[in-house]
């Protein structure tokens, strides 16, 4: 058991629930936790090539919603849902029928679209199959 388990254990809650203000001041700090909760979705997520491409690269963990007890990582693990990488495969448009890629078109049979205003491109989306 490492530290951050030991952490856990003795909070009797989930790191993944837990802003300490250490972690949002020291780098070092932040880098080992993101490690930590890097290896957490490993754990979660069966495809190695799917956990890597949810593990955040751009940012330290808790500067944004942390999706970690919603069961959102173990979605990944279900036969009817693929992860689309936006940050290859980029949105074209969104037709009547679905949504257009650089690479594939997706058709669905209801789309939901809520408008948000974001500072930043969210690198995935999801695809469900029926």
């Amino acid at each position: 058991m490492n530290d951050w388990s030991l952490i856990e254990q003795i909070l009797e809650c989930p790191l993944t629930l837990v802003i300490c203000d250490e972690q949002l001041r020291d780098q070092q700090a932040n880098d080992l936790l993101s490690a930590f909760i890097a290896n957490k979705i490993r754990e979660r997520v069966n495809d190695p090539a799917v956990a890597d491409t949810l593990i955040p690269k751009n940012h330290g963990f808790g500067s944004r919603r942390v999706p970690m007890e919603t069961h959102y990582y173990e979605a990944y693990n279900r036969s009817n849902v693929r992860l689309v990488d936006l940050n290859k495969t980029p949105i074209e448009r969104i037709t009547e029928k679905g949504i257009d890629t650089s690479t594939e078109k997706f058709a669905f049979d209801m789309m939901c679209v809520l408008e948000l205003v974001i500072s930043f491109r969210p690198p995935v989306a999801v695809a469900l199959d029926d």
